[in-house]
């Protein structure tokens, strides 16, 4: 990999050590708009952490500073008149170069930020000097917005960039605004940062555990806390990759498929990577009569496959009618090039793009081919059977809103049932016409090192103005470790980050920036595969 960027100038904590240090100071940077609550919420925190030390870096824009006078409980409080984002790094490293060479220890630093300030300089120093990292820890940035006054400036730079680099969002003022419009905020900020826990509070009270002790630059840590945050986001949440010889297949989906989600207790893991490479066949026994309420998971244990039909008109009546609240769903069919790692990413970028148009009504009993057109499948019955036709053998993936398999729903051709041999299980995605925006990118296999460097040195040329923050894990061929990198527009950091451990050799890169291409970015990425 290329060496990570050079600390501009000499560290000032080079041999200023005044003794052995367990462990790093974690600092929390509280940034957010001005009026949103940031000095309240210091003053809970403060009001949470009796017996411990905690310092507060405090900046104020003006040449009159009032904040200090209403922060309670700090052990000690230090001013930074003046815009951090230019004194930061004369001013931060200053300040924390005191206490080291004063013998003071604190259990929490807490550096808060005027409204206006861009958070950038501040993550950027941590990853400069090395010698700081020995004695500090930049543990999260935490980002206050108001949920009152957010829509009317949240298309700002500096809005935007606050959140985009937040670790953790405090939407405040909840009491204040109605539950629809927060969650409309909520789906907003998503867009702009879908890494970032949000936590929403009144009058800014909220718990410790949201903003401290977050680990989120130290991404093998963040993963154990939230091993689902670098989780893809697409516009369907379930793909499966399927080979198969010509010929029509029913494709079976049960209404109940439509109002499935990730909350389901379904046996699968959503999230995971499932893979399956054998076809197999159905039998079933008669089973005695049960209780199925329609439109609700079934505990029963019955595979409900194509080849398993319930006898409702039997066994019990119906007390509603399918029609009164059957949802479609959309769905669509891609042929690839082959079954390799390449062909399925490509094929997710196409799918994307396929989501993106105007959906085609499809009613039972249609046929559905492998093309670039949306469908929305209409789920009228609890059994809804459609037919695939494939005009020749080959790779095929299917892309839909929801899982098409449950209840043992999927492709089936007399009476043998067609299992996935790759199944992947995505965030629904939350797009916004907005500069900033976040992704990840995430692939099987090894990369080749020859090929990552020039990539890497490439993107951070053209897209470091644009690219807030980077991170990720990385297989390298021929390194048994997993490679751990981040980086803050065009200052990076890297080193290897212990074994994979049981799970596959994935790579997995979140983006969060301004006007990113995430298909060009995928695709000049897939290149670097062995």
């Amino acid at each position: 990999m290329p060496p990570a960027h050079p600390p501009a100038s000499p560290s000032p904590f080079a041999g200023a050590a005044t003794g052995p240090q367990a462990k790093p100071t974690p600092v929390t940077v509280l940034t957010g708009f001005l009026g949103a609550g940031k000095t309240t919420l210091l003053n809970h925190l403060l009001a949470q952490l009796p017996g411990k030390r905690v310092a507060v870096i405090e900046n104020e824009f003006g040449e009159v500073s009032i904040d200090h006078a209403i922060i309670v409980g700090a052990e000690e409080q230090v001013l930074s008149n003046g815009c951090v984002c230019c004194t930061v790094r004369g001013d931060l490293l200053r300040v924390l170069k005191e206490f080291g060479d004063q013998g003071k220890v604190y259990d929490y630093i807490l550096l808060e930020t005027t409204g206006l300030a861009n958070p950038t300089p501040i993550a950027q120093t941590f990853l400069l000097d090395p010698a700081l990292q020995e004695r500090y820890r930049l543990d999260g940035i935490v980002t206050m917005v108001d949920a009152v006054n957010l829509l009317r400036h949240l298309d700002t730079d500096e809005s935007q960039k606050q959140i985009g680099f937040a670790d953790v969002i405090i939407l405040n003022k909840a009491d204040l605004v109605s539950a629809t419009t927060m969650d409309e905020i909520e789906d907003r900020l998503r867009g702009l940062n879908r890494t970032a826990k949000i936590v929403r509070s009144t009058k800014a009270n909220v718990p410790v555990s949201a903003v401290l002790d977050l680990h989120a630059f130290d991404l093998e840590r963040a993963l154990e806390l939230d091993p689902d945050f670098t989780r893809p986001e697409h516009p369907f949440t379930w793909a499966g990759l399927y080979t198969l010889p010509a010929g029509k297949f029913r494709l079976t989906v049960y209404d109940v498929a439509a109002h499935h989600d990730e909350h389901c207790e379904h046996d699968h893991e959503h999230g995971e990577e499932e893979h399956s490479h054998e076809h197999h066949d159905h039998a079933h026994e008669k089973e005695p009569a049960h209780e199925h309420k329609h439109g609700e998971e079934c505990g029963c244990g019955h595979d409900h496959s194509p080849e398993h039909k319930h006898e409702h008109a039997d066994e019990h009546e119906h007390d509603h009618d399918h029609a009164d609240h059957a949802h479609p769903m959309t769905f669509a069919c891609l042929a690839l090039l082959d079954a390799t790692e390449k062909s399925w990413q490509s094929a997710l970028l196409e799918a994307e793009a396929v989501f993106g148009t105007k959906a085609h009504d499809a009613n039972p009993g249609e046929a559905l081919k492998p093309e670039r057109k949306l469908r929305e499948l209409a789920l009228p019955e609890h059994e809804n059977n459609f037919v695939l036709e494939l005009p020749k053998a080959g790779a095929f993936a299917l892309y839909a809103h929801h899982d098409i398999t449950v209840h043992g729903g999927g492709l089936s051709r007399e009476g043998r049932a067609f299992t996935p041999s790759r199944v992947e299980r995505f965030k629904h995605a939350h797009n916004h016409d907005s500069r900033v925006k976040s992704f990840t990118i995430q692939v099987n296999g090894d990369l080749d090192l020859d090929k990552v460097n020039p990539w890497l040195e490439d993107l951070l040329a053209r897209e470091s103005d644009h690219l807030y923050r980077l991170k990720g894990f990385l297989a390298i061929r021929g390194v048994k470790e997993r490679y751990l990198l981040q980086s803050v527009h065009q200052l990076f950091s890297g080193d290897v980050a212990g074994a994979w451990g049981p799970e596959p050799r994935r790579n997995t890169l979140v983006f969060i920036g301004e006007d990113l291409d995430q298909t060009a970015l995928t695709k000049s990425f897939l290149k670097c595969l062995v």
